[in-house]
């Protein structure tokens, strides 16, 4: 799949034929082949649809691609027709005229980019002492050793070249930056010599490049592999799934959580799993060998007092109730979770009997004379609404004072 996707930043398209899996109840995707693209023309009238060249036979005329077997994925890397969309069709003359650059390069460092031998024979001197000579001076260039007869001279002459002599390397060098514009949208990373400011700034053109690749490549995905799954399987429907793909942007971790203080330390507030979530950290897990980190100075938190043991319900509820004065919170809701703790077991013995008659009964007739002699125990449930009446009674008689409180039953108020 990643072929498919990344084929057609040089070449303007590519195509990947989906093989299906259709011996279970379920037709899934087995595999993605990558196709060559000279398998395929676009259409010759309107330049985009995209055919199979010479048909199934590869000798006749085009064929239209079969439905559901093909992700054809276009890369749009520039306007016009896709055939002309490729960075290869952009780059390929830039490769051709730096081939010839080099070319020309290599021949004049050949020519000019080493001294110059020239031997001396005297007047008189024969033709084979002047081949020997000529012999020698050539041999020279790569065994620096000859050996040449009594009254000959070979003498050594700095090269000198005038006028532009690194022609060649500054267009290699243009053609190299034309190039990383053409792939990567800029030359901060690719040269040497950047001021550090730039390249930062050059450097984000690569993430740019790199959300619109995704984008791209989670469209044609979507159309061609995700839409037909559904289609397949569950039928056409007006909204489909949708796959993204994409990378998180990088977070400022310590500017981050300065912000999450000063906005806390103003008055606001910020959900723990929020904070979590964007630093990376799992939730704490809970447990007494579980070791918490803490600020420094600070003393673990104590573990809240047993509203079952014996002199701790009364001083729970008066706690309860003065916490509440102080930062807003309700005891009445502290009461209830501590309440609804297990009501599953408390509840049991009072449903479970009449789930069983009504399960066992024959008709709506013999379930309402079952009712009539079902036995349900209570007792749990009756024991724990009394502890909860207590711990509120306990909670309203601390936190008022003796004029505004409401009298017991029976009582006569004046």
């Amino acid at each position: 799949m990643t072929k498919v996707s990344m084929v057609p930043k040089g070449k303007g398209y590519s195509v990947g034929e989906i093989i299906w899996q259709t011996s279970a109840s379920r037709w899934k995707p087995l595999r993605i082949e990558w196709r060559q693209p000279q398998w395929f023309e676009f259409d010759r009238a309107d330049g985009r649809t995209l055919s199979v060249k010479g048909g199934a036979s590869g000798t006749g005329m085009p064929e239209p691609l079969k439905p559901y077997g093909y992700i054809v994925h276009v890369h749009r890397t520039k306007s016009g027709l896709p055939v002309r969309g490729g960075l290869a069709r952009a780059c390929s003359w830039l490769c051709l005229f730096k081939n010839f650059n080099l070319k020309a390069w290599v021949e004049f460092l050949e020519g000019f980019g080493q001294p110059v031998r020239l031997g001396k024979y005297k007047n008189g001197a024969s033709e084979k002492e002047k081949a020997e000579l000529l012999r020698a001076v050539r041999s020279m260039w790569k065994d620096s050793a000859a050996i040449i007869s009594d009254g000959m001279i070979i003498e050594w002459l700095e090269a000198s070249v005038t006028g532009n002599t690194t022609l060649q390397q500054d267009f290699a060098d243009w053609v190299d930056r034309q190039q990383s514009k053409a792939i990567l949208g800029q030359t901060g990373t690719t040269d040497v010599g950047q001021h550090v400011g730039t390249a930062l700034a050059h450097d984000k053109v690569k993430d740019d490049i790199e959300r619109d690749d995704g984008r791209q490549a989670g469209v044609t995905i979507n159309r061609d592999l995700v839409r037909p799954l559904v289609d397949l399987n569950l039928g056409p429907r007006e909204r489909y799934p949708r796959l993204v793909i994409a990378r998180p942007d990088a977070v400022d971790l310590k500017l981050f959580m300065d912000n999450v203080k000063t906005f806390v330390d103003l008055g606001g507030e910020v959900e723990q799993s929020v904070v979590r979530d964007k630093i990376g950290l799992p939730d704490p897990a809970i447990g007494p060998n579980v070791k918490l980190l803490r600020p420094t100075g600070q003393a673990p938190a104590a573990a809240p007092a047993d509203p079952g043991a014996d002199g701790n319900a009364v001083e729970l509820a008066i706690q309860s109730q003065q916490l509440g004065g102080i930062d807003g919170a309700d005891p009445v809701d502290d009461i209830e979770a501590a309440g609804l703790e297990g009501w599953e077991q408390q509840m049991a013995p009072v449903i479970d009997p009449v789930r069983a008659l009504i399960e066992g009964a024959a008709s709506y007739e013999d379930a309402l004379a079952g009712l009539k002699t079902l036995r349900m125990d209570s007792g749990r449930l009756v024991e724990e609404l009394a502890k909860a009446m207590f711990l509120a009674r306990a909670a309203g008689d601390a936190g008022y004072p003796d004029e505004v409180r409401a009298p017991p039953a029976g009582d006569q108020v004046d």
